[in-house]
């Protein structure tokens, strides 16, 4: 299918921006607040929020889920970052 990264890029990049926008949606102010909603580590959300760090489908799903919402409208929403 393609090479195998665990880099991240845009995809990383706008995951975070989407992640970011649907914590304002949700009432979630801070980094600390999603953290311990998820049990994902507070510099860990930071690294995933600025698009440095490659999100696991497990942590994905853990953040969806403490924003509120389906994991896959955060992909649609990601997916129309990177067409746009």
């Amino acid at each position: 299918m393609g090479q195998k990264t665990t880099e991240p890029g845009e995809i990383s990049v706008q995951f975070g921006k989407v992640v970011a926008h649907a914590m304002i949606d949700a009432g979630i102010t801070t980094n600390t607040q999603l953290a311990e909603m998820t049990g994902i580590s507070g510099p860990t959300i930071g690294r995933i929020l600025r698009g440095t760090r490659v999100t696991p489908v497990e942590e994905a799903v853990l953040i969806a889920k403490a924003l509120g919402i389906p994991l896959s409208k955060l992909i649609a929403a990601m997916e129309k970052r990177l067409t746009s």
